[in-house]
């Protein structure tokens, strides 16, 4: 019976890592998206290098 308690909390243990990486995983594309939109708006008001972009957004970081 305790190998059973065992193994399911190992099961569990590996559910809720898988479920934090899925989260970590989903937090960076929205971050990734965040700072598309961002560099597309930058890039609409006024024409500047990708690179120039990059290092101001940095700078607010």
């Amino acid at each position: 019976m305790k190998d059973m308690e065992t193994v399911e909390k190992y099961r569990q243990g590996e559910a809720d890592k898988w479920a934090k990486k899925d989260q970590d995983i989903r937090l960076q594309v929205c971050f990734k998206k965040a700072i598309d939109v961002e560099i597309h708006l930058i890039k609409g008001a006024q024409a500047l290098s990708e690179a120039e972009i990059t290092a101001r957004i940095l700078q607010r970081t």
